[in-house]
């Protein structure tokens, strides 16, 4: 019941996320120009939408960060919604008004603030789930003399 209400509240907010970007395309298309009264307003709202997405994923992030790591690592690598950043959010399908693709870049590390790695997530959403699409892991980052003992047997194991 709990994962039904975070699925129902998510889409909510994508879907007026993208209502609100479409009537104000529509008012700028008006207007004939990008500069309005409610400039601010928007754009601190879009922020606000983009936080909200990102702490709605990030439990699914952390989750698929965690077992990816779990190989090199002794412990998680911290992955804060401020390491997290939206490529894209896609409506694969035009006929269901109710499904997104959405593709986040993580920069998970360890320590302070020691990257370990940049990785690409796609999610699904629908109506029934938060599902992972698609794991890329882009890059490692090789840790600094003083941090490398975060990796298992003291060597990245997967370059």
């Amino acid at each position: 019941m709990k994962k039904m209400i975070i699925i129902i509240f998510s889409l909510s907010v994508i879907l007026y996320f993208s209502v609100n970007m479409l009537v104000r395309q529509e008012n700028v298309i008006k207007s004939g120009s990008i500069l309005s009264q409610e400039s601010d307003k928007t754009d601190w709202e879009n922020e606000q939408y983009y936080e909200i997405i990102l702490t709605i994923l990030h439990p699914y992030v952390k989750k698929e960060i965690e077992n990816y790591y779990d190989k090199i690592l002794i412990s998680p690598p911290s992955v804060p919604p401020y390491v997290m950043e939206i490529l894209s959010i896609e409506k694969p399908d035009r006929m269901n008004t109710y499904k997104f693709l959405i593709t986040i870049n993580v920069r998970p590390y360890v320590s302070a603030h020691h990257n370990v790695g940049e990785d690409e997530l796609e999610f699904i959403i629908d109506l029934k789930e938060i599902k992972l699409e698609d794991y890329r892991h882009i890059k490692d980052y090789e840790l600094s003399p003083h941090v490398k003992h975060y990796y298992k047997n003291g060597i990245n194991q997967v370059s």
